[in-house]
């Protein structure tokens, strides 16, 4: 604000200077003319009395008679007294000797005096070498013109007032100057603190203040313009909180939503972008904004969609599909943004991962070929084994009851697949519903276990459980968890060799309890480790449709671990042996 107070300030100080300059200069000449004025009126008065004086013969006296009046007359009004001929030449003077002075016929004061009428006239003189005012009038005889009567006075004293009246008027000037620069800097500052005070106000404002209101008890201009500022505060305070309240509601909008959202200017930089974004595309910083989308986005395809997008300004629809660092699915949409429905502002796009969608799908697919594929193999054994017996097989009986036999395999192969099937479906869509009671987890898998006692006989397995001391009870379904250590218990004895060991160790902490499940079987490789729990899935096809299994006992497994709040894992390596591995809450509500 230094800024305005200086220039208003110099702009008073040229003011006030340019004024006295002129006031002081006018004076100065209105003051010369003044006494010039009056000087001239005494000299024509003086000049009217030594013509009266003189008498109408001054012309034809005695020139050296009229010299010494005239000298007489000059002396005693001290006013130098000049006669002059009508020719011009000079008859008398007061002051020089008429002889050696030149002919005054071309002087303005002489011609208008000789014309009829009084002359006057400033001018330097030669003859004496200083400035001098002159006056004459006309010298008649007669009523006829004879010559002319000239006074003249120095006007060293005129010059003398003039510089004492300069002098005055200096100093007055200059105090009027120091009382005016004084008074300037009074009302400066008058005008310029509300200024300042509107300046402090305002920078408080740009930094997100509004506390300041200004109060001026005045009621000029700028107290109209503080209440406008004190006005304008409170509406843009009430914008930005209304702004900040939609970006916040918009930010946890984009921040809730799972599907990716990204805006892109017409310039082609990034307006905006939300987090599951950043998440899905992998992006190493969420600081993008203002930045070319092609240089945030590695993927060729989604630039080029995005390309397209900004050129056609229309609604576009696309599935991506991402390799690297696993491979996922997007489905990409995008829609054009306009300002006033007519001058393109940019695009927003929309990513929806549907990469879970794909793999269930692709699950879907698989189930519906493995379980077309499952029940096709016994309902063809089934048919092709009836058609025999019905083209004659049934009638020897050893052979048929031999088909027979394999026909009841293969129904109670249907019937466990069917079973299996149902328990999936249930459990997968919660219509399977647990009752759970107080359940001792070591007497379940003991009860188990003497299920499969006459298989582990014939294959001379030895089984062991170690459970911790103490062992607690959880709440849990019974049956289910019979289902589960029962799938788990079969395939161990299936895989595992003649004479091999099994053994069912159970552990406990403050929260939870564990059961492995370890064989020294065949063993799983960890590249079918991943996949172990998905439905129909075998490590060994053949092997495994020969011991008679559906695929979807451990897919069973983990439905009903997961629906007790639990885990189930496996650690393995091939001819080494496998562990399952089941962990449950202590506690589970009932």
């Amino acid at each position: 604000m230094r800024g305005i107070f200086k220039r208003l300030f110099l702009t008073y100080v040229l003011i006030i200077v340019v004024s006295s300059a002129i006031i002081a200069v006018f004076t100065d000449y209105v003051l010369k003319e003044y006494y010039r004025d009056e000087i001239a009126h005494e000299l024509e008065i003086s000049a009217v009395i030594v013509d009266d004086m003189l008498g109408n013969s001054a012309i034809s006296k005695n020139p050296s008679e009229l010299q010494n009046l005239v000298k007489r007359l000059g002396e005693k009004i001290k006013t130098r007294i000049t006669v002059v001929g009508s020719d011009g030449f000079v008859i008398a003077d007061s002051e020089s000797d008429p002889k050696t002075m030149e002919n005054h016929k071309n002087r303005l004061e002489i011609e208008k005096a000789l014309s009829g009428v009084t002359g006057k006239s400033v001018r330097h003189s030669d003859t004496l070498n200083v400035d001098m005012m002159y006056v004459a009038i006309p010298l008649k005889s007669r009523g006829r013109i004879i010559g002319a009567v000239r006074l003249s006075m120095f006007l060293n004293d005129v010059n003398k007032k003039t510089k004492k009246i300069h002098r005055i008027i200096i100093v007055a000037v200059l105090v009027g100057i120091l009382a005016a620069l004084l008074l300037s800097i009074v009302v400066g500052k008058s005008f310029v603190n509300p200024i300042l005070i509107m300046k402090s106000a305002a920078e408080k404002i740009s930094k997100g203040d509004f506390s300041r209101k200004l109060d001026f008890r005045t009621d000029d201009e700028l107290a109209q313009l503080g209440n406008s500022l004190n006005v304008m505060s409170e509406e843009l305070q009430k914008k930005i909180s209304e702004i900040v309240k939609e970006k916040n509601e918009l930010s946890a909008v984009l921040s809730g939503m799972s599907e990716g959202v990204l805006v892109i200017e017409k310039s082609k930089k990034i307006a905006l972008i939300n987090p599951a974004l950043s998440e899905m595309l992998y992006f190493r910083s969420a600081d993008v904004a203002g930045k070319y989308y092609w240089e945030v986005i590695g993927n060729e395809e989604i630039n080029s969609f995005i390309e397209s997008a900004l050129d056609v300004q229309q609604s576009l629809k696309k599935d991506i599909v991402i390799l690297l660092p696993e491979e996922h699915y997007i489905e990409m949409q995008t829609s054009p943004i306009f300002y006033d429905r007519k001058e393109l502002f940019g695009i927003v796009c929309v990513f929806h991962d549907i990469t879970q969608i794909k793999r269930l799908e692709k699950i879907k697919s698989e189930f519906l070929a493995n379980a077309s594929h499952e029940l096709k193999t016994p309902i063809t054994a089934i048919s092709g084994f009836v058609e025999t017996l019905k083209e004659g097989a049934i009638e020897k009986k050893q052979d048929a009851k031999r088909f027979l036999d394999i026909i009841e395999s293969n129904v109670k192969r249907l019937d466990n697949l069917v079973g299996d099937m149902l328990t999936i479906s249930k459990s997968e869509s919660k219509e399977l519903k647990l009752k759970k009671i107080r359940l001792n987890l070591k007497m379940v898998v003991e009860n188990v276990i003497a299920m499969y006692r006459e298989k582990v006989s014939k294959k001379k397995q030895i089984i062991k459980t170690d459970f911790q001391q103490d062992f607690p009870e959880i709440n849990a379904d019974e049956e289910k968890l019979e289902q589960v250590f029962s799938n788990l218990l079969d395939n161990a004895i299936k895989f595992t060799g003649d004479s091999g060991n099994i053994v069912i160790k159970g552990e406990y902490s403050e929260n939870s309890i564990k059961l492995n499940i370890s064989d020294t079987g065949i063993g799983i490789s960890k590249d079918h480790i991943p996949r172990i729990f998905e439905r129909f899935y075998r490590v060994d096809t053949a092997r495994s449709r020969e011991m008679g299994g559906t695929g979807l006992g451990l897919a069973i497994v983990k439905h009903i671990v997961q629906l007790h709040g639990g885990t189930v894992s496996v650690e393995s390596q091939p001819n080494k042996g496998s562990t399952f591995i089941i962990e449950l809450p202590k506690e589970t509500k009932m």
